[in-house]
């Protein structure tokens, strides 16, 4: 029998989602009216390809596989939650931070700015970093299990956008990018020493 989770871990989670998509959407389409003229796309359908074989996979495999990783936990719940939470706050604030200059597609704009500030301090991808928060958040509050597939191809398509992401960043930005990227970890928002 599957997994039903507690509907108040279904609800937080699910709000968390929901914000996160209405700012997305209302960012967007502020930057569509506000935003500086994109210059250039660096969009690679590897991102989309990838993300979209693992997803695939994850549908190939059978429904008692995942059943059989379900995990209930009240303190993995409670570590999820508070991963989908913290990653939602992440993300968001990253998303504030970069304004206009956010993109949903690798993108240079007119007088296209780098920015340091903020989350990007800790992180060069923070939100990346908070995405993945969110699902990993979203896997362990509500059983792991039929969550693993979408987690998988989370990862690997944000791990492939952030290739090419990087790639045109260090094109824009030549040693101010290099020594930034030097200085600050990718995902993870943890001091070098």
């Amino acid at each position: 029998m599957p997994y039903d989770p507690d509907p108040a871990v279904v609800w937080t989670v699910l709000s968390c989602w929901l914000i996160f998509a209405g700012v997305w959407i209302t960012g967007w389409i502020y930057n569509l009216l506000r935003a500086p003229k994109i210059d250039r796309r660096a969009f690679s359908p590897t991102i989309l390809l990838g993300a979209g074989i693992a997803w695939f996979a994850s549908w190939l495999v059978p429904t008692s596989v995942w059943d059989a990783m379900v995990v209930v936990s009240p303190v993995l719940q409670g570590i999820g939650i508070a991963f989908v939470i913290a990653g939602t706050a992440f993300a968001l604030w990253a998303r504030f931070t970069l304004g206009t200059m956010w993109t949903g597609i690798p993108s240079q704009r007119s007088g296209h700015q780098l920015r340091t500030n903020g989350p990007f301090a800790v992180a060069r991808h923070p939100i990346y970093t908070g995405v993945l928060a969110m699902l990993v958040g979203t896997a362990l509050a509500c059983g792991v299990g039929p969550y693993a597939g979408p987690v998988i191809a989370g990862a690997i398509g944000l791990a492939l956008k952030m290739r090419v992401e990087e790639k045109m960043l260090l094109e824009t930005f030549g040693p101010e990018y290099e020594a930034y990227r030097s200085r600050v970890r990718a995902l993870l928002p943890i001091p070098r020493f």
